[in-house]
């Protein structure tokens, strides 16, 4: 029902992904938000990143503002790649 989100920390482990690296496709240089909460402590929410070296943190308050947002969306069975980078000049370009 609706297709665009953002990644998992399970869906960031698959993909290689640990608390101390994330040697993979991931990587990005940046960090930003994952789906998946970490935890509650008194009046503070942390939720889970994908830190910038590519490892997965969780002691980040989820009111932080140096943090970006990587969106998902899932395509359904049958789609598939057919060119493009994924930049403004380049886009995706699915069929």
């Amino acid at each position: 029902t609706y297709p665009i989100g953002t990644l998992t920390v399970d869906e960031l482990m698959l993909a290689g992904s640990t608390t101390t690296s994330g040697n993979n496709y991931l990587k990005s240089g940046l960090s930003w938000w994952t789906l998946s909460p970490a935890s509650y402590q008194y009046y503070n929410s942390y939720n889970y990143i994908m830190g910038n070296n590519g490892e997965i943190n969780d002691t980040i308050l989820v009111t932080y503002n140096n943090i970006g947002i990587r969106p998902v969306i899932s395509l359904r069975q049958g789609i598939s790649y057919k060119e493009g980078i994924g930049t403004l000049s380049e886009p995706y370009i699915i069929e």
